[in-house]
């Protein structure tokens, strides 16, 4: 695979030289727009249903993590009794970052259900 630079670097030579730094600043434009990108992925309320409490915004960048991460027990445990906290898997998105609530009690819970299933 050629990166990115690499190509970037060959499409700029073949170009004429009075449209060389027009095309460059172009694209280089639209990468920094991509690249800022941020994809709001807060649900309707900001307050947390298992614990009541009012949730926190955090922006975070996009993650692809192939395969589960952790097993059923966890996914349904955090479903139920964490579920607002950070993602462990993301879906592919042109997006670079997200913004969403994190509830700090969701995040407590989840690192003690973590503590017991480590000492086991």
């Amino acid at each position: 695979m050629i990166p990115y630079a690499t190509c970037f670097n060959f499409v700029i030579a073949l170009l004429p030289s009075n449209m060389k730094s027009i095309v460059a600043l172009s694209i280089l434009s639209l990468l920094a727009i991509g690249c800022a990108t941020i994809v709001d992925k807060r649900g309707d309320s900001d307050v947390c249903k298992v614990h009541n409490v009012k949730m926190r915004t955090v922006t975070i960048p996009r993650v692809l993590v192939l395969g589960d991460t952790f097993d059923s027990n966890y996914n349904n445990t955090r479903e139920t009794n964490f579920p607002n906290v950070y993602p462990v898997a993301v879906t592919v998105s042109t997006h670079q970052k997200e913004t969403i609530y994190v509830c700090d009690e969701c995040l407590r819970q989840e690192q003690l259900w973590l503590d017991q299933e480590h000492k086991r």
